[in-house]
């Protein structure tokens, strides 16, 4: 779990760089909702890497869905001139997620693994009113 961070909040803005494809926060009903954001973010990209990001924002999301607190948001741009995809998923709980170990005949209990797999790095902004998840998956 080497890149993972755990972080205090701090304020997060919209980057608004030129150069980048900054699509903002948007309120997230499912992931197939936030799979189409990252979507238009990333036109230019294989399809190997679209659908590595892609896994990564579903896993995000239905995390939050699930063991978070609604409301659920996202946010999804290029970094490091272009070269990954950048993933914020923000929710009302301030329970943090955390990995787990499943056995292999279970059928849940890796998304955070994925995440970790795909991402260059991930981690969690964490404050008073829920947290943001957020990912960096190179594209």
């Amino acid at each position: 779990m080497g890149n993972r961070a755990i972080e205090q909040a701090r304020p997060t803005t919209a980057p608004g760089h030129p150069g980048k494809r900054d699509v903002g926060w948007r309120p997230i009903s499912d992931s197939a909702g936030a799979r189409t954001l990252a979507d238009a973010a990333l036109a230019d990209v294989d399809a190997h890497e679209r659908g590595d990001a892609l896994l990564v924002v579903s896993e995000l999301v239905d995390n939050a869905r699930e063991h978070g607190a609604a409301p659920v948001g996202a946010r999804i741009w290029r970094v490091a001139a272009g070269r990954r995809l950048r993933v914020e998923v923000r929710d009302a709980s301030t329970e943090l997620p955390e990995p787990h170990n499943p056995r292999p005949t279970d059928v849940r209990g890796r998304g955070l693994l994925l995440v970790e797999a795909l991402a260059s790095y991930w981690g969690v902004l964490s404050g008073g009113r829920g947290k943001i998840v957020w990912a960096e998956i190179p594209v």
